[in-house]
């Protein structure tokens, strides 16, 4: 069962939290999130331990929004969509405005968590479309 995303006072920040996939092939599902701060308790996310699916034939609205009193600065990150498999393609709405100097930067990033256990050697990969502040 996926799980939302609040913020301090309840409000829902966007996004879900799943075990499984994560997919919208219709183009129907637009996905609004909220970044109400800065590390990933405040600020909404679709994040599966699966595979994350946006698109793929008509595209959905990917709308990102500043909640108020949000002041964001260079180097600032936010991964917005993760998934062990990112398959996207949407319309990106333009994104909020940021102070003069600064603009939107967006890629895929992709990481591998190596970690050893009583000997045991387990790998976990991931990828992540990441939205970071950048000086212009």
């Amino acid at each position: 069962m996926p799980k939302k995303k609040n913020d301090e006072h309840g409000k829902d920040l966007g996004g879900e939290v799943m075990t499984g996939p994560y997919w919208d092939t219709d183009g129907k599902g637009n996905v609004n999130i909220q970044i109400a701060g800065k590390d990933s308790d405040h600020y909404g996310q679709i994040s599966s331990a699966g595979t994350v699916i946006l698109g793929h034939g008509k595209k959905p609205k990917l709308d990102v929004q500043l909640a108020n009193g949000v002041t964001l600065s260079k180097g600032d990150e936010f991964a917005i969509l993760v998934g062990n498999w990112l398959s996207l393609d949407f319309d990106l709405q333009p994104l909020p405005q940021l102070p003069s100097g600064l603009d939107w930067d967006a890629e895929v990033v992709s990481e591998v968590e190596m970690s050893i256990i009583n000997g045991m050697c387990t790998a976990v990969s991931y990828q992540a479309y990441t939205l970071r502040v950048v000086a212009k």
